[in-house]
């Protein structure tokens, strides 16, 4: 079983909150979003979707693929520099291969189906992903460390190519354009 570790105490809302709370408890966290796509609103949005429209694709909504933490077997991450001389499992991503490196960790691609033998056999030192995905791998019985670092937060678009949206009839475009109650769209596809 992994202990938890505060990375650093994380913000919500402008109040600053400790997750050290959950130290040496075993967490389920069920990331409801992600039964559907949503539609999140932050600055730049409709600077990505232009962008996707320009490549001749239709946004209908995203993926919450939630934030990311990290896990170890050589010691808690309390700070960036515990992450140094690590070797850690990313997925193949630049962005989160120059975090890591940047960090002083070495980065090591591994198909997510391979990482728990790759973590139980010494391959690597570690990995990072959402809590639902240390949950629902079972990472926990082979990595004796999670660390809170929240460094990451993933988005994944659902896209449909424009040709074929244009053909939808407008009964079926509906769900997709509906407003939701936090002023995003619903996805449920």
């Amino acid at each position: 079983m992994a202990t938890v570790y505060d990375f650093e105490a994380q913000s919500i809302d402008g109040q600053t909150v400790s997750l050290s709370a959950y130290q040496g408890k075993v967490m389920l966290i069920v990331n409801t979003a992600s039964a559907c796509g949503f539609t999140p609103q932050f600055a730049g949005l409709e600077k990505l979707h232009q962008e996707f429209a320009s490549q001749g694709l239709v946004v209908l909504g995203y993926w919450d693929n939630g934030i990311r933490h990290m896990s170890n077997n050589k010691r808690p991450l309390l700070k960036p520099d515990d992450l140094k001389g690590l070797k850690m499992r990313t997925p193949p991503d630049t962005v989160t291969v120059d975090i890591m490196q940047s960090l002083g960790a070495e980065a090591q691609q591994i198909k997510f189906s391979e990482l728990y033998v790759a973590l139980q056999q010494g391959v690597v030192d570690g990995q990072e992903n959402p809590l639902v995905n240390v949950q629902a791998g079972k990472l926990y019985e082979v990595q004796k460390y999670i660390s809170l670092t929240g460094h990451k937060y993933e988005l994944t678009p659902f896209l449909i190519g424009k040709r074929a949206w244009d053909r939808l009839s407008d009964a079926d475009k509906r769900p997709t354009e509906q407003p939701d109650s936090d002023g995003g769209r619903a996805r449920c596809l």
